[in-house]
Order: C-alpha cells, then sequence, then structure tokens
C-alpha cells in the first residue's frame, strides 16, 4: 500500500462500526456460542488494523513459511471510497489466518484478489478463519465489478488447505480452485495441485459459490446461498444455469456433508459441455435450486444427495466459520504446525516494503564495489611482485 506508515491505522479499535450488531462489546469479552468466555476472562488483543486510504490498495505478498494475520489477527479496513486490497501468496508453508477485509470494492477492481499457489508438490499451505466480501448489499449492482473471491493459481501443485471461510458477493467465482486441472491445451496447463474446502461459506457469489477442478479436491461440511438474481462474468443476463453452488470443472471432486440453495441458480454443475468432463463424488448432500439441483453431465454423478430445501439451521454458516468480522477475532484459531512462521512483505512502496529493498538494493551494489576493490588490490598486487621479479 502507497503512502508512509502513519497513513496506515494500527491504534486501538477506534473503527467499531465493524462489528456489526454487537458494536459496544470489547472482542476480548463478548459472549461466543460455546459459553466459554465469561466477563472474567482475560481480553484477547485487539487485532491489528489496516486503515487503506481513498484510491490506494493494500498489497501483500507472501513468500515461504509466512504468516498474515497470525495470532493476533488483522482487519483490513477498505472503506474508504477506491480504496482496494490486493493479497498473493506463493510459495511453501504459508498461511493467512484470523483476517478480516470490511468495505467495498468498485467495479474497477476487477480479477483476483486473494491469489494463493503452493509450488511444491510436496508442500501445503493455509487459509483459515477469514471473512471476506466484495461489495455492499445496498449497491449489490454497481459494485464488486468481475472480482475474484480466492483465486488458486494453475501453478498450484501443493495441497492448499481453505478453512473456516465466509466469502460473499463475489461476481466471478466465491473460490476459484479450477485453475490447477488446467489441460495441457490451456494458455497455463496446471500443475495438479490438491484444495481443500472446509467449514466454508459462500453467499450470492457466481458463476459459483466454489469452483473445483482436480483429482482428490474436495468440498467438506459447507454451505453455499443464493438470495437474488446474480450478474455474472459471464452471462450479464441473470439466467439460473450461470449461477452455480459448486462447479466441478475438471477431474473427480468429493462432495460431503454439503448444503445449499439457490434461488435463481443451479445447485451442482459437473464438466463444461462440449469442452471438458468431471466426476463428482457425492456423500450426504442437501440442496434445493429453481434451475435444477444437478446439472452438466449428471451421468458422471455418483453418491448420496437429497433433493430437498435444506432447513434453516443447515444454511446458516457451518462450525468455525466466521459469520461477522467480530466472529473472526472471537475465535481466534491457532496455526498449524510447522506453517506460517514468518513475516509477509506488505505493500510496494509501503514504508516497510521500501526500507526492506532499498537495504538489499544498498546491499548488492556495496557486496559488487568491495568485490572489484577486492579484485583490483589483487590485480595490483600481481603486478608488483611481476615487477619485482624482473
Amino acid at each position: 500500500m502507497s503512502g508512509s506508515e502513519t497513513s496506515r491505522s494500527e491504534g486501538s479499535l477506534s473503527r467499531r462500526s465493524f462489528l456489526a450488531g454487537t458494536a459496544a462489546a470489547p472482542l476480548g469479552l463478548a459472549s461466543r456460542a460455546s459459553g466459554q468466555t465469561t466477563a472474567t476472562s482475560t481480553p484477547a488483543p485487539d487485532p491489528r488494523i489496516e486503515t487503506v486510504p481513498p484510491g490506494e490498495t493494500f498489497e501483500v505478498r507472501l513468500g515461504d513459511d509466512d504468516s498474515l494475520g497470525g495470532d493476533r489477527g488483522l482487519l483490513i479496513d477498505i472503506t474508504a471510497e477506491g480504496a482496494a486490497y490486493e493479497i498473493n501468496a506463493r510459495g511453501s508453508r504459508w498461511e493467512i489466518r484470523n483476517v478480516a477485509i470490511i468495505g467495498s470494492l468498485d467495479g474497477t477492481r476487477t480479477g483476483a484478489r486473494l491469489s494463493a499457489q503452493v509450488p511444491d508438490p510436496d508442500e501445503t499451505a493455509v487459509i483459515d478463519n477469514l471473512w471476506i466480501t466484495a461489495d455492499n448489499q445496498s449497491q449489490p449492482d454497481e459494485r464488486g465489478g468481475d472480482a475474484v473471491g480466492i483465486f488458486v493459481h494453475p501453478r498450484h501443485a501443493g495441497t492448499l488447505l481453505i478453512r473456516r471461510t465466509y466469502i460473499e458477493n463475489y461476481r466471478n467465482n466465491g473460490i476459484y480452485a479450477s485453475s490447477p486441472g488446467n489441460p495441457l491445451s490451456e494458455e497455463l496447463p496446471g500443475q495438479g495441485g490438491t484444495i481443500s474446502i472446509e467449514n466454508c461459506y459462500a453467499l450470492n457469489c457466481s458463476n459459483a459459490g466454489f469452483r473445483i477442478g482436480t483429482p482428490e479436491s474436495s468440498v467438506t461440511n459447507s454451505v453455499i446461498v443464493q438470495t437474488r438474481p446474480l450478474d455474472t462474468s459471464l452471462d450479464s443476463d441473470s439466467e439460473p444455469d450461470a449461477v452455480r453452488a459448486i462447479w466441478l470443472y475438471y477431474g473427480t471432486g468429493q462432495l460431503r456433508d454439503v448444503a445449499f440453495s439457490m434461488s435463481n441458480g443451479t445447485g451442482i454443475d459437473v464438466g463444461d459441455p462440449g469442452r471438458y468432463e468431471s466426476t463428482a463424488v457425492l456423500d450426504n448432500v442437501l440442496g434445493e435450486a429453481s434451475g435444477g439441483v444437478l446439472t452438466g453431465a449428471t451421468r458422471l454423478i455418483r453418491g448420496e444427495y437429497s433433493i430437498e430445501e435444506p432447513s434453516r439451521a443447515q444454511l446458516t454458516p457451518p462450525p468455525g466459520c466466521p459469520s461477522t468480522p467480530q466472529a473472526v477475532f472471537e475465535q481466534r484459531v491457532p496455526r498449524l504446525e510447522g506453517i506460517g512462521t514468518g513475516r509477509p512483505n506488505i505493500g510496494p512502496i509501503g514504508l516497510d516494503d521500501s526500507l526492506t529493498r532499498l537495504v538489499r538494493m544498498v546491499s548488492v551494489r556495496l557486496v559488487g564495489i568491495v568485490l572489484a576493490i577486492i579484485g583490483a588490490i589483487v590485480a595490483i598486487d600481481a603486478w608488483f611482485k611481476r615487477e619485482r621479479d624482473q
């Protein structure tokens, strides 16, 4: 994010308006569903806050072992006009944990707002306890653009765990995770990495709530809900077949303990007619959809499912998935062993990043100068020795 360190607010929670419905409750003292937190509990520390100035973008790059959010948690505030965020995670053992993003993306903020990949097939990365939304519900047709909630890059070859994540109002898929299954004929062939979506919730996302496309990828104990007609990045007429709960684009996907309700869309879509075929393996899938519960290559759908409307309780965020930004920090989750022990690179021209790059640049140049001086000294010494010997 551009600007000086003073443009980023990290003080007390002066913007508690994000605590929808419970604005007066201190984060450490708010009651929890488990009933384990009481008024005598030690308050948890307030999350770190990044307030993005108007027209600017909070940019983060994660590499090997990096952690965004961490134990304290991170609130990214993009409520200012034209403010946005962009998170790029590429490497092994990184994590995005205990993070909430509040505000609206304007229609110019398209593409992947959070891009993830694990290039090493033997490594893992984690997204856990995340709350993101693309637009303001009062302006559903004017904000959000063609933004993708979470995009998994074609070069993803390892394992990505997406857990306890709430995603709302993204116009180009809530979780777009089929690209690692891209065939060789595509411009960027996929590397076949695995994506595991667990205890997640997608609300009013098109073209699909969750889209997967590699063998062993799965959606487990998750919920997808559509409550209004949605414009999509593929079709502007909001046809039901352009909005899906889950889209199994390539390969064989596992759907287990999944519920969905689509008011103007379809349920589970398998493959891409005339282009690709995939197979859906279902286990305890419950759903209803105006455009059909099962679409696409239905002959390739196996397992158990029910064509009926799930109960209201079954259509709420699953256990552990935050339903509000506040819930992210009320239920902070611990890191997995061996994951997320480092710090990410924040901002392309922010103070921290600028200093880091300056130090690196100066270090490289100093090393070059020192080596040149040493080389010159060695050459002069050799010349003097030759002159003396003569």
